[in-house]
């Protein structure tokens, strides 16, 4: 029922031609979990640097850089399973690209 990894697409993304419908009146066979959804990867990182600007008035600033889904890696989701629907085998939403934050605080 899965494809090979490298045959898997957006829009082909198992076999469905391993699926149908029951006949009118009859419960299907299919077990449960016989199609497993697509891999999520995700790595984020963050980067803190504290610096004293001045030590008598007691003056520092903590800067920070936040990265979410720093290698941009496409993290689908979606993925339709009812037999017979025009998006059968489809998977149709993507998560979060890459966002970056910056910030800066400064405390006196």
């Amino acid at each position: 029922m899965n494809l090979p990894s490298s045959e898997r697409t957006p829009l082909d993304f198992f076999n469905t031609a391993a699926f149908t419908l029951p006949a009118a009146g009859e419960l299907g066979n299919a077990g449960r979990n016989t199609i497993t959804g697509p891999p999520m990867y995700n790595f984020n990182m963050s980067l803190d640097r504290l610096v004293t600007f001045s030590r008598e008035r007691r003056i520092s600033g903590d800067f920070r850089i936040s990265a979410n889904n720093v290698f941009n890696t496409p993290n689908f989701s979606g993925l339709y399973t009812v037999v017979n629907a025009t998006n059968f085998g489809r998977v149709v939403n993507a998560g979060a690209m890459r966002s970056i934050t910056l910030s800066l605080r400064l405390s006196f």
